[in-house]
């Protein structure tokens, strides 16, 4: 099979970068070259990986900010990108599983994914000690550990930016519907508004934890701010309707409210039911974070309205 697929001596008669290197292996072409390795005639239209047959690396993918002569052969090339594909944590699990030295941690993918991430890390550091201070090279690392950090960060919730961000509404929304005349001012009113949909908000991504729906960037930078402005406008729909049977006398002060509902429920309803359909539809997108999203914004939806009508049954009630 391994002839077949030409793998040989693997990499132990490929060139070496730097032929009077103590761990040159000794059946490398260049050993002991005096001249240095040229690069761009080895790396030129790509090259082979452990097996020659199946494993082609283009050059692409290899260098960049290439230079080609006229007859189209690599020059030179101002990036360079060397790859290092590791094991998934269940490819390491199932091959050291039988070790002896092993038998005694309670070996599992859990363990495996732990040392693979603590490798890449430490491959990381080792990367930027390796490089000298005063170096013109510039030498980036990246891995899969790499990512997650900057998801991670990406997905820490700021406090900061959500709480002004509610707080300007929440300004906003007692300036707008405040009055000189305390019998028709409403600015207790969109208080209340922006508070039920902080609190629904709070809710929905409190139940969706519960359940175990994963957060994600989209989560904790978007949704916030994405329920604060569909949720708030159904809160000056409302007020403005309630306000304007206020101003019409044939209206029985105990009738207000339902007036309030036959001019406005339907179009909040159908918006609810738009809202609420869309995005459960949406998570049935194969894609998790995606499919994340629509989920803990569907709960808060739900949550939402839910309350708002139960807000307003209970004045009609009273």
């Amino acid at each position: 099979m391994l002839n077949k697929a030409e793998v040989g001596h693997g990499y132990m008669d490929r060139p070496c970068l730097n032929p009077a290197d103590p761990d040159c292996p000794a059946t490398a072409p260049n050993k002991n070259a005096t001249k240095p390795l040229d690069m761009a005639l080895v790396l030129n239209g790509g090259c082979h990986g452990l097996s020659r047959k199946y494993m082609h690396w283009q050059e692409e993918l290899i260098v960049g900010g290439t230079v080609k002569n006229s007859t189209g052969k690599l020059v030179s090339a101002h990036a360079l990108q060397t790859m290092f594909q590791l094991m998934t944590p269940k490819q390491m699990y199932e091959h050291f599983k039988g070790y002896e030295y092993v038998s005694h941690i309670n070996w599992n993918e859990d363990k495996a994914a732990a040392i693979l991430e603590a490798w890449q890390r430490t491959y990381v550091e080792v990367v930027h000690q390796s490089v000298a201070q005063n170096s013109s090279q510039k030498v980036l690392s990246f891995t899969t550990t790499t990512l997650d950090d900057i998801l991670k960060s990406f997905s820490d919730v700021s406090v900061i930016r959500v709480a002004s961000g509610y707080l300007l509404m929440l300004a906003y929304a007692c300036l707008t519907m405040l009055r000189w005349d305390c019998s028709k001012s409403q600015g207790a009113v969109g208080l209340a508004g922006v508070l039920l949909v902080a609190l629904s908000v709070a809710a929905g991504l409190g139940l969706c934890s519960l359940i175990g729906i994963s957060f994600n960037a989209a989560t904790t930078q978007v949704l916030p701010f994405l329920a604060l402005g569909v949720g708030v406008d159904d809160v000056f729909l409302l007020a403005h309707a309630f306000s304007e049977t206020g101003q019409n006398k044939r209206i029985p002060f105990e009738d207000r409210t339902g007036e309030c509902l036959k001019r406005t429920g339907a179009s909040v309803a159908l918006t609810s039911i738009s809202n609420v359909t869309a995005f459960f539809m949406a998570a049935l997108i194969p894609i998790p974070a995606l499919r994340a999203f629509s989920l803990q914004y569907y709960h808060h939806e739900v949550k939402q309205h839910a309350s708002f009508w139960d807000s307003f049954f209970w004045v009609d009630a009273s």
